[in-house]
């Protein structure tokens, strides 16, 4: 028998499929809308943004660095620097671009190219004020071009105090990689050295932005929000730029250093190293690369800070260690007398004395520099005491200073010479030491800190270069009555007829010293060293001067401490 179809029942099961079907894709749907606006909503709105919506950073001005009176030694220029907004630009807008900057497109599209990851790309930085007027009429041509105010770094006082404030300059690769927790990016200006790079979490200030809306072709339509960078914060140095004006004159064209400090609190008030640079180079990217490469190349080595890390043998400024440890350990009095022929016989060696000084007393040593008296002094004492001595003084360590790169010097003893040259020591080393030859060096900071144990009552001082830093006193348990006995001695120095640090005498004022010349058998001339304070009666500052290959103390470094006295006390002024 034939079935009979009826289409009701067809097109019911067809209804009810369709029905599931469509209810299955509807929930489907449904679902998926719910995923993505309420579970990946946030970020959904993120990625909608970060396509219509730009973040261009503004970089913040760096805090200004003062000296002790307030007088601004780094400060901030306005200069203007121009944007890519995403890194979509028609070659038409780029041409006309690079033609405004005067560069050419393909230097403008390897730039773009470079900072591909990025979607504000920095074309240039630093365009003159005529370059902006132009790319101010041009910008309705250019819509993806931003042009952003920046400051960039500014040293009014140029090659003064260039060690000591440093410099800064675009972070490098390596740098990022130490800093990029911190918030830095590529493009950002960092401190290189000295100061710049010490304070640079407190320099650096916060960075601002604009957030820009563009379009799918990557072009500016509006504004929608600033906000503003926050400035770093101020430093104020310790440091006198009258007085360090006054040393790097004095200094210039020889290579050398100037330490000038406040003796009772360290405070450094003069650090000077000769050649110096400016550091106005270093804090543009652009231009300036020859000027940059021929500091590099210079071998007079214009980056090295002689004041902290150049070592020289320290001559008969060292002397004042030996007196100390001569009275100290009672191997010499007051009354002790020498006779000087011209030289001491040490062994199988005449160690010679720059002039036969006849009969000397211990004032008349440290006055005229007698070398056959200390020659003495050191054999009575011996070398390990010496050593000893030499550390109390900070000698062969370094002193603390904040600044990066500060050399320890160097102190041997009878221990060092046999583990490290293979030799016993000789009475010939003691009888060098005691003069400040053989095997020790110091730097001229060292030196500062050492003479200022004289002027302050027998403390041993931090140097620091931050007004406000913590202040570091070692009493070395000197007696007052060999301290007393030094100083007047090395008040004859200056002061006295036979002195030989008479060129350092300024009107009005009595001033101590001592004279150093030190011989380095690599080099042809001498060291020239001369240390000071004064007033003698009551000290404010305490100097240190090397000259390299100057010759003698007495006529090329005792001039230049004239010179920051002078500037010290406004001598003349």
């Amino acid at each position: 028998m034939r079935r009979i179809i009826n289409p009701w029942e067809t097109n019911k099961e067809r209804i009810k499929l369709t029905f599931y079907f469509s209810s299955a894709l509807f929930f489907l749907l449904a679902f998926y809308l719910w995923y993505l606006q309420v579970f990946k909503g946030e970020e959904m709105r993120r990625l909608s943004e970060s396509i219509c919506i730009k973040l261009a950073t503004i970089l913040p001005p760096r805090g200004l660095i003062l000296d002790r009176n307030g007088e601004v030694i780094a400060t901030n220029v306005r200069k203007y620097r121009v944007l890519l907004i995403g890194k979509n630009v028609e070659e038409q807008a780029l041409q006309r671009l690079a033609q405004i900057l005067g560069r050419s497109p393909q230097l403008l599209r390897e730039r773009i190219d470079k900072q591909a990851i990025f979607d504000v790309v920095e074309l240039e930085r630093d365009i003159t004020f005529d370059k902006l007027v132009r790319l101010e009429e041009a910008l309705p041509f250019l819509p993806s071009i931003l042009i952003e105010e920046v400051n960039q770094r500014y040293y009014p006082y140029k090659t003064l105090s260039a060690h000591l404030i440093g410099y800064v300059g675009e972070i490098s690769k390596e740098e990022l990689e130490s800093w990029k927790a911190n918030g830095y990016e590529m493009g950002d200006i960092i401190g290189k050295a000295g100061v710049e790079r010490l304070f640079e979490e407190d320099l650096r200030g916060e960075k601002g932005g604009q957030r820009v809306e563009v379009d799918v072709k990557g072009q500016i339509r509006r504004l929608l929000e600033r906000i503003e960078p926050q400035s770093g914060q101020e430093i104020r140095l310790t440091i006198d730029i009258n007085i360090q004006r006054a040393a790097e004159e004095a200094l210039s064209g020889k290579r050398g250093a100037v330490v000038a400090m406040n003796p009772h609190t360290g405070e450094v008030l003069a650090l000077a190293s000769s050649p110096s640079f400016d550091p106005n180079l270093f804090a543009s990217p652009e231009g300036k690369e020859e000027e940059r490469l021929a500091l590099l190349r210079d071998n007079r080595y214009p980056f090295h800070n002689r004041a902290i890390a150049g070592v020289y043998p320290p001559g008969s400024i060292f002397k004042l260690v030996t007196a100390t440890a001569g009275l100290e350990e009672g191997k010499i009095f007051s009354s002790t007398s020498i006779f000087c022929p011209g030289g001491l016989q040490v062994g199988k060696r005449f160690f010679r004395c720059w002039r036969k000084h006849g009969t000397v007393d211990f004032l008349s040593a440290i006055e005229q520099s007698c070398d056959t008296y200390f020659y003495k002094v050191g054999l009575l004492v011996g070398a390990q005491e010496l050593a000893k001595w030499a550390r109390k003084f900070g000698l062969g360590e370094k002193t603390g200073i904040s600044l990066p790169g500060e050399a320890k010097g160097f102190i041997a003893d009878e221990e060092w010479k046999e583990k490290n040259i293979g030799e016993k020591w000789f009475p010939g080393d003691t009888a060098n030491m005691a003069i400040g030859q053989g095997f020790i060096q110091m730097t001229p900071l060292q030196a500062c800190r050492m003479v200022s144990v004289f002027a302050n009552g027998g403390y041993l001082v931090k140097p620091i270069i931050v007004l406000g830093e913590k202040e570091e006193r070692i009493p070395l348990g000197i007696s007052q009555t060999a301290l007393e006995l030094i100083k007047k001695g090395m008040e004859r120095v200056v002061m006295g007829d036979r002195g030989t640090g008479r060129l350092a005498r300024i009107q009005g004022i009595r001033v101590a010293g001592k004279t150093g010349s030190a011989q380095d058998p690599p080099r042809k001339k001498t060291h020239a060293w001369f240390v000071c304070f004064a007033p003698a009666e009551n000290p404010h500052i305490a100097v240190s001067v090397v000259v390299e290959e100057g010759g003698m103390g007495s006529s090329a470094a005792a001039p230049i401490a004239k010179k920051v006295l002078e500037a010290a006390f406004k001598v003349g002024k």
